[in-house]
């Protein structure tokens, strides 16, 4: 074989090498591509099932509230909130959430109304038309939750009865927990027992069950 036929040869051995190389990585990058695909639409369907279903069937606590240092991701009781303080709210599913505030029947006071003396809190607190007394309340969005603001508890009264002539007997102890904040995310509810702190007046009403999209630092429960 002479020489140009070698160098002939031995090119095209090279041509051959490389195009063989090619492939080779060819087929790596395209294995790469496959695994890394099959990978994100793993996680993206552990996400979808994350929110989908609450995280995982209410295995992992999804809607978590603080407030005053305290995290809260099913109920608590005892609280004093206080005119336009902050609850914080973070919706791990990213859905949005409803708060709603309720009457309740742990604690219970007389007053009139009208002139008629007869009148009761169990009996709001135990009454279906009455026991959703969000409108009595200001509740305002913000960056990482929501703030809470009402008047005085006579003004509470006038908003629930739609009455002026609403009085409240000078003397009453108010400080026990007569409210249920509510609020719902998907199939998660937090429910948090409180009572009014300081009282302010001359607030604007918003209407009943307000929604809000999604917004704390910190995870311990209290349950």
């Amino acid at each position: 074989m002479g020489q140009g036929q070698r160098k002939s040869v031995s090119k095209g051995e090279e041509k051959a090498k490389r195009e063989k190389t090619k492939k080779v990585f060819k087929r790596i990058a395209i294995t790469i591509c496959v695994l890394l695909l099959i990978s994100i639409l793993a996680l993206a369907g552990l996400g979808i099932a994350f929110i989908v279903t609450d995280g995982f069937g209410g295995r992992i606590d999804t809607l978590i509230v603080g407030f005053n240092n305290e995290i809260y991701t099913e109920s608590g009781e005892g609280l004093r909130i206080y005119p336009n303080e902050e609850m914080k709210v973070q919706s791990l599913t990213g859905k949005g959430y409803t708060v709603t505030i309720e009457a309740s029947d742990k604690a219970d006071f007389s007053f009139e109304v009208a002139g008629d003396k007869n009148y009761r809190w169990v009996h709001i607190a135990t009454n279906e038309r009455l026991k959703d007394v969000t409108k009595a309340f200001k509740i305002t969005p913000t960056d990482s939750g929501f703030t809470v603001g009402y008047e005085q508890m006579e003004g509470i009264l006038r908003t629930i009865y739609g009455s002026n002539d609403v009085k409240v007997p000078e003397g009453t102890d108010l400080s026990g927990e007569y409210f249920v904040l509510i609020i719902v995310c998907g199939k998660r509810e937090v429910r948090l027992g409180f009572g009014v702190g300081v009282p302010v007046s001359g607030v604007e009403i918003n209407p009943p069950n307000i929604g809000f999209p999604t917004g704390i630092k910190k995870t311990t429960n209290r349950r």
